[in-house]
Formats: structure tokens, C-alpha cells, sequence
């Protein structure tokens, strides 16, 4: 399922705290909900814009933009775990989204954020079948229908075959749907 914007919109109001965070920067970067909770502190390059995702699915490193609405909140969320700071751990190497339980991984579990985004599509009478990948399909659809080429966004993606990345922008709101007619230039 293919999330409008507005859809997206009820959803993150819908959420809180660093699920809200999560979902949000998946949705702005297209970032693959294990690369947003796997971000280290340092991955974050706010004077470019940009964010590094190291250990991706495709195993090649990439880049893709920061949104300039989250750069307050994760610059808080920075702040905030570089204050909790693990002693002797760099500030660049910490867990961006850390577990704040005891786990198998030092980072947030998915389940907290499969949880919220569950609650949250209750909350809204939204489509169940919107899962919390729903976010990344809808970076990439929207981007399309901005005007971005789909070898942009096959990059900020990270996929290796443009057959993926179309996958990922099928829009089924007819063929004239989101298309400015040059009269109406």
C-alpha cells in the first residue's frame, strides 16, 4: 500500500516519542526501519544534510538526505544519548536510537516501533495492511511525483537494480493522477 502524504501526516501525529522519531526519519531519508535503528550518532552529518547508512542490506555504503524538519529533534535525540553517555564509548559510536532495556541488542528493538505503528493505524481507522515499510514506499513514491528522476532515487534507496526501485514507486492513482497539465502552467 502506497501512503498519500496526509496519510503519512495522520500517522506520525498519530505516534510519540522516538517511535514518532523513527517513523519519521524512515519516511524522509527511506531509510529500511533496521538501517534507522542501527544509525550510530556520527552518521549524522547535519552541515551537509546528509545521512551515512553503513551496514545496509545491499552491503553498500550510502548516503541520503537528512530532512531539515528533524534536524532539531535528532539533534536533541543526540544530545540526549551523548548525555547518557556510555563511559569510554565515543560519542560518534553510540546507538542514535539505544535500547532502554535490557536486550539482545543495544539498539531499540523493532517490535517497539512494529507496536506503535500498529496503535497508531488504530488510532487513525487506517488500512492494516500499511506496515511500518509502508513509510519507505511512500519516500519514493512521493519523490517520484515531485519530479525526482528514478535513478535518484534509486541511489538514496541504495538499490543496485532500477527493476527494485520501480517496485518501490508503483502509483495506483490512475495515469493522470498528479500530473499538472501544461495549460494549466
Amino acid at each position: 500500500m502506497v501512503l498519500t502524504t496526509h496519510q503519512v501526516r495522520q500517522i506520525l501525529e498519530a505516534l510519540t516519542g522516538v517511535p514518532k522519531l523513527v517513523c519519521s526519519l524512515m519516511y524522509g531519508s527511506g531509510l529500511r526501519l533496521m538501517e534507522c535503528l542501527r544509525l550510530k550518532t556520527g552518521d549524522l552529518d547535519f552541515d551537509a544534510g546528509e545521512v551515512t547508512i553503513r551496514d545496509p542490506k545491499g552491503k553498500v555504503e550510502r548516503k541520503t538526505v537528512l530532512p531539515k524538519t528533524l534536524r532539531d529533534a535528532l539533534q536533541s535525540q543526540v544530545w540526549h544519548v551523548n548525555g547518557n553517555g556510555l563511559l569510554g564509548v565515543p560519542q560518534v559510536s553510540r546507538w542514535l536510537f539505544p535500547s532502554t532495556r535490557r536486550s539482545s541488542t543495544a539498539f531499540i528493538h523493532e517490535t517497539v516501533i512494529f507496536r506503535a505503528v500498529k496503535d497508531a493505524l488504530e488510532l487513525t481507522g487506517l488500512d492494516r495492511n500499511t506496515t511500518v515499510h509502508s513509510f519507505r514506499h511512500a519516500f519514493a513514491t512521493h519523490l517520484l511525483e515531485a519530479g525526482y528522476g528514478i535513478r535518484t532515487i534509486q541511489l538514496l534507496l541504495g538499490h543496485r537494480d532500477l527493476a527494485t526501485t520501480l517496485a518501490y514507486t508503483h502509483v495506483n492513482r490512475g495515469p493522470g493522477a498528479g500530473v499538472l497539465s501544461p495549460l494549466d502552467r
